[in-house]
This record gives structure tokens, C-alpha cells and sequence, in this order.
């Protein structure tokens, strides 16, 4: 099953594919969640399995991208899913599609073995960012951010701000604004964001349905004891 990076995918033509291995995908997540906050309409493969409709829906996607964002990393080289990685890039050359390769990893010759060497050198003749970060991903890519974004969000409000702001963005239906307020405001320890966190992750509400997720939130919740979250913890134990 391919990887949940916390959001949905950008279904718009123009999205920017992300293509990285499955292995990778807690290191690509954190990065990806970063872009995503930044507003970078993003497409990756949320919910697919493996086989023919995985190659049909990638193909199609990145036949209606702006480009390619592809992480790579030493291990890359040493797993055999790799070839998945490998036929997105070939996809991408026959669109006619600009590649950004985003080095994960200090990759030398030495690391790629004899068969991938021609791969290698494609991939070092490209756009290289060598510098894995949002920030420098939107350089390279050109993206100009929306006008709020995490950084500003936590330079000009609080983290009870930031969850007063997400409860607005949530009774306006406005799920995604306000999973990305509760978020920069649980990670600054904010019980009560926590707990709207976790139930947007219940709820499939601004973010992919994730019950482990869910879990995770309301327990940082319960734990600085919130009632509320210890009632809904119980029921989401049951499950």
C-alpha cells in the first residue's frame, strides 16, 4: 500500500507528481506535509495498490502534471522497489516532463550499482537539489507560497490563536485551513488543538481518514488531561 502523507492528493491538472519509494516515505512525508502547507498542489499515490490500475493512474498522472518531484536516496538503490521510482522517471521523460531531483542523501558513483549507472547519470544531468527542504524545493520549482504559511502563522500567532483560528476555518467548512492551524498548534503542545487534530483524522475531515493518527492526537490530549479526549480515546480503543 503506498504511503499516507497526512493530506490528500491534488487531483487539479498543473499538481506537481512526487515520486519516491515506499521505504522512504516517512522522511519524503515530513517534506511533502511542509509543501503542502505552503499551498504547493501536490499529486502522490494515496490509496493505491500496486499492479495495473497503479500503473494507469500514474501514468495519467503524470501525463497531466506540471512536473516531477523525485526524492532520492542511497537506500533507493539497494531495494528492489526502486523499479517503480525508475519507470515514473522513464513515464515523465516520454511526457516530456521536467524532472526535479531532490538528493536526499550524499550519493556517490560507488552507491549506484553497475546496471543503474546510465540512470545516474540522467538524474545527476538534472535539475539537482541538493538541499532537501521546502524552501528549497519552491526555489527550484518557482513556486511563489500563499500569503500565510506555518512560518508566518507561528511568527505572528500563538498556538491558542492558531486553534481559535482552525476552530473558524472549521465552522466555515474550511477542513483543510483548519487541519493545518490545529496542526502547528499540537505541535506546540496545545491540548485542545491536539484533540481537534485527532478528530479531523477521525473524521476524514482535512486529512486522509487515519485512525492511528487519530489515536496518536487524542492521546497528547488526554495526557495533559483533557476530558474530552480521554472519552474519545476510549471509543476509538474499541474499535
Amino acid at each position: 500500500m503506498a504511503a499516507d502523507f497526512g493530506f490528500f492528493p491534488s487531483n487539479e491538472n498543473g499538481a506537481y507528481f512526487i515520486s519516491y519509494n515506499s521505504e522512504d516515505s516517512d522522511r519524503v512525508g515530513a517534506i511533502a506535509r511542509d509543501l503542502h502547507a505552503q499551498g504547493l498542489p501536490m499529486w502522490y499515490d494515496y490509496g493505491l495498490e500496486y499492479g495495473a490500475e497503479w500503473e494507469r493512474q500514474i501514468a495519467a498522472h503524470i501525463r497531466s502534471c506540471k512536473a516531477v518531484i523525485m526524492f532520492i536516496t542511497k537506500g533507493l538503490f539497494l531495494r528492489e522497489t526502486r523499479s517503480y521510482v525508475y519507470k515514473e522517471y522513464r513515464m515523465a521523460k516520454m511526457c516530456d516532463k521536467k524532472v526535479y531531483v531532490v538528493m536526499m542523501d550524499k550519493i556517490s558513483g560507488k552507491d549506484v550499482p553497475e546496471d543503474l549507472w546510465g540512470w545516474w547519470i540522467d538524474l545527476t544531468d538534472l535539475h539537482c537539489i541538493m538541499e532537501p527542504t521546502a524552501q528549497r524545493i519552491l526555489r527550484a520549482v518557482g513556486f511563489t507560497s500563499r500569503t500565510y504559511t506555518p512560518q508566518s502563522f507561528t511568527e505572528e500567532m500563538g498556538a491558542e490563536d492558531l486553534w481559535e483560528k482552525g476552530c473558524d476555518y472549521y465552522c466555515e467548512g474550511n477542513y483543510v485551513e483548519a487541519a493545518e492551524c490545529y496542526r502547528i498548534a499540537a505541535e506546540d503542545g496545545h491540548p485542545d488543538a491536539q484533540y481537534c487534530l485527532g478528530l479531523c483524522y477521525r473524521d476524514g475531515e482535512g486529512v486522509p481518514q487515519n485512525y492511528a493518527e487519530a489515536v496518536r492526537y487524542c492521546r497528547m490530549a488526554a495526557e495533559q488531561g483533557l476530558e474530552e479526549a480521554k472519552e474519545t480515546l476510549k471509543k476509538l480503543y474499541a474499535k
